[in-house]
């Protein structure tokens, strides 16, 4: 008898929806970015606040950098498992475009492409590699044909406050 409680218990944990927000509420909170610029060879550091919240089907943040709005990034989770699509709005209203994220674990992929002119496309994508709650390591890389990729970036974010 007391392996049926066990497994009705277990059927009903696996049958309980997950909450497909949980692991981009990591995101709150302020942030110190170090970011390295391939092309320049410049090292830069930025403040960087995501104040974010959940409307119904809909997850944002708000990110503010050194002060100053930068993006809402908006997250619609598709129905699989980690996988979402992205829009940022930008402060004049415009949107570059739907993106993606892909979250396995602690390695997160958003992946993303703007239209240039005579049919060109540029692929973006951006690898971030959680360490903890509070560290994120990332690279950024660009494509012509989303499939070879130049890094063009990366860094890390550290967490100066505690995610509210």
């Amino acid at each position: 008898m007391t392996h049926w409680i066990v497994f009705l218990a277990m059927l009903f944990a696996a049958a309980e929806p997950q909450d497909p927000y949980a692991p981009l509420r990591l995101y709150q909170g302020s942030w110190t970015v170090t970011r390295h610029d391939t092309a320049s060879g410049k090292t830069i550091t930025d403040s960087l606040v995501n104040a974010c919240s959940q409307v119904g089907l809909y997850y944002a943040c708000q990110q503010t950098v050194n002060g100053k709005a930068a993006a809402l990034v908006v997250y619609i989770p598709d129905g699989s498992s980690g996988h979402y699509f992205t829009h940022a709005v930008l402060p004049d209203g415009n949107s570059p475009g739907r993106g993606e994220l892909t979250i396995t674990g602690s390695h997160w992929v958003y992946l993303g492409h703007s239209d240039g002119p005579g049919g060109t496309t540029t692929w973006f994508r951006t690898t971030n590699e959680f360490d903890g709650r509070d560290h994120i390591r990332f690279e950024s890389a660009q494509s012509p044909d989303g499939k070879t990729w130049t890094v063009t970036g990366g860094g890390e974010d550290t967490r100066t406050a505690a995610a509210h």
